[in-house]
This record gives C-alpha cells, sequence and structure tokens, in this order.
C-alpha cells in the first residue's frame, strides 16, 4: 500500500474528530516518521490530522514545522543518501533490563508496518507469537530462515534469544527492508550472527542457504510468511527436509493490514494448501497457547485466535518424545 492510498484509508476509516489521546498519539507517530526520513508519509497524515483538529494547538504547531522539517531531511538525503532514522527499542528485555534489539525504519512504511511499530511502542510486541516460539524452541545449532522478515522483530529475537540462532538469514525481496535491516542488525551489534540477503526475482531458497550461508547448523526453523508463499519455499527446500535439517517450519495462517486483499475463500484455500504440502512431507501442525505462566503447543484447529502456525518435521517430533 502506497503511503497516499494509508494516509486516504486513515481519513475515511476515522473521520470524526479525534480527543486528546489520540491526537497525541498520531502527532508522536508523525514525529517518529519525520526523523525516520519519511518526510512525505508524515507530512500527509499530518494535513489529515490537520483536517480533523484544525483548531487543536498542537496540532497547528506541529503544521507550522513541517516546511522547515522538510528542508532539514532534504539537506541529510543530499548530504548522506538518506534522512535520520529513528531506532526503535524492542519491547523485550535481556536479563539487565534493556532492550534485546533496536529495529529501524525504512524509508517507506504501509499500514502493516505502522501497526507492528504502534505494538511494539506500546510494549504489546509486533509479531509475538513467532518470537515466543523461537525463545522456546532455539537449541544450540539451531539457524533461523526468515523469508518475511519485515524490519527485523523475528530474525533479531532469533540473534538475542537465551540460546541465540547459530545463524540467521533475513532473505527480503523489498530494498527499503534490507537497507533498515542492515541499520538494524550494525546497531544491534548482531552483525556476526544475521546475514541480511536480497532475494532478487525470488531466486533464493532454503536448499541454497543451507548449504551456503547456515555452515555447519544441523538444522534451521524456517518462517515462510503468508500461506500461500509455503508450497513455492517448500519446492526449494526438499533436499534439507529429506536430509531431516528443517526442524520447523512457520507460517501465517490470518491477513493482517496491508496484505494484497483476497477473494472470498482464497486465503482459507491457501491455508489448506499451505498444510496440506507440508503433512505431505511429514509435518505436524500447531499453534502457541498461554496456560498459566507457560507457553504450550496445541494442534492447530484446537483453538481459535492464533496467527501463526508451527509445522514441526517428524524427526524434531521423534526427539520431543512427541510422536
Amino acid at each position: 500500500m502506497t503511503a497516499t492510498a494509508f494516509t486516504n484509508s486513515f481519513a475515511y476509516e476515522i473521520g470524526a474528530t479525534p480527543g486528546p489521546d489520540e491526537v497525541a498519539s498520531e502527532l508522536q507517530l508523525i514525529r517518529m516518521l519525520r526523523s525516520a526520513g519519511m518526510a512525505e508519509t508524515a507530512k500527509q497524515r499530518l494535513e489529515v490530522l490537520v483536517g480533523r483538529a484544525p483548531h487543536d494547538d498542537e496540532v497547528s504547531a506541529a503544521a507550522s514545522l513541517t516546511a522547515e522539517r522538510r528542508l532539514v531531511d532534504t539537506w541529510l538525503t543530499q548530504q548522506h543518501g538518506h534522512a535520520a532514522r529513528t531506532l526503535i527499542p524492542s519491547a523485550t528485555l535481556n536479563s539487565e533490563g534493556l532492550p534485546r534489539f533496536v529495529v529501524a525504519l525504512p524509508r517507506e512504511a504501509g499500514e502493516s508496518l505502522l501497526a507492528s511499530i504502534r505494538a511494539e511502542l506500546s510494549q504489546e510486541g509486533a509479531d509475538t507469537e513467532l518470537r515466543n516460539f523461537l525463545d522456546e524452541i532455539l537449541i544450540e545449532d539451531l539457524a533461523y530462515i526468515d523469508f518475511d522478515p519485515g524490519i527485523g522483530f523475528a530474525a533479531l529475537t532469533a540473534a538475542t534469544a537465551p540460546v541465540p540462532a547459530s545463524t540467521v538469514c533475513a532473505v527480503s525481496a523489498n530494498a527499503s527492508e534490507v537497507l533498515a535491516l542492515d541499520v538494524a542488525v550494525e546497531a544491534s551489534q548482531v552483525s556476526a550472527l544475521v546475514s541480511v540477503i536480497r532475494n532478487v526475482s525470488d531466486a533464493v531458497t532454503v536448499d541454497d542457504l543451507m548449504r551456503n550461508h547456515v555452515g555447519d547448523a544441523r538444522e534451521a526453523i524456517v518462517y515462510a510468511g503468508i500461506a500461500s508463499a509455503v508450497p513455492a519455499i517448500v519446492a526449494g527446500a526438499l533436499s534439507s527436509i529429506r536430509d531431516g535439517r528443517i526442524s520447523a517450519l512457520a507460517w501465517r495462517c490470518v491477513q493482517r493490514a496491508g496484505d494484497q486483499p483476497m477473494p472470498d475463500g482464497e486465503f482459507a484455500q491457501d491455508t489448506d494448501s499451505a498444510g496440506t504440502v507440508l503433512s505431505v512431507l511429514g509435518f505436524n501442525h500447531f499453534v502457541l497457547v498461554q496456560i498459566g505462566d507457560d507457553i504450550e503447543l496445541v494442534p492447530f484447529g484446537a483453538v481459535n485466535g492464533n496467527t501463526l502456525v508451527i509445522s514441526l518435521s517428524r524427526e524434531y517430533l521423534s526427539r520431543a518424545g512427541i510422536a
């Protein structure tokens, strides 16, 4: 979704006069977007806010700074190739009570990314199911391969887990995401563990990564992203799966804000196809649930409301005493 389309959507969906808390929240986001170099997106959101709250003093003051900030962003871009970026601390903390990592805002942000940023800043956390799973499952000699890394919440979780992944590969076709990931990896001081890989023409496969990047890791956990991506990713992972080197393949079973709209029933078909492809190859499907203070795996379909399916290999289940 383009910045303009997102702004129009924002204006349409919440056209009523905002309250003080909503104004404060939106101004915070606008300031964050500006400092991240996304001046045009910030300008468009501010224009919408001015239209909704024309008499709010804080909104008027923010509007008066727009032209000056745009000049600063332009100068920074001319001098350095990009404007200033905001580094966002993770909601998860290390043993010393400090953020485990930071993520960097890319030059462009759609609805899904902005929702993730809000969740992280609210301490609720973005991509929590996947991140909780990685913290629980990672042991020595396990690698993590992410084919839908976004700005790196899960990849950086894997690199900073109690037992970090031996290698992390963050694979993205989005040039803006790749740049943001590079910034975050360096700022989080995990360059030795994390490789950011530009996936041109969807040419990167799991088997290639297992041969050329993962090194001596015994096995890997793979995140495919949306359900429709599973068949193609599995097709490029058949050698690794047959060799028993893929412990788990996680995938998203619901659409989220910013996903490409799909006709009724088509996403359900994608979910069924993903599950079938993996079942044929010996994977069983689970979701995470909170039981008391513990996070446990239960069979997919046993509970409702999860966004992530975790497909575990027969080899992993056998070692864990589950099968």
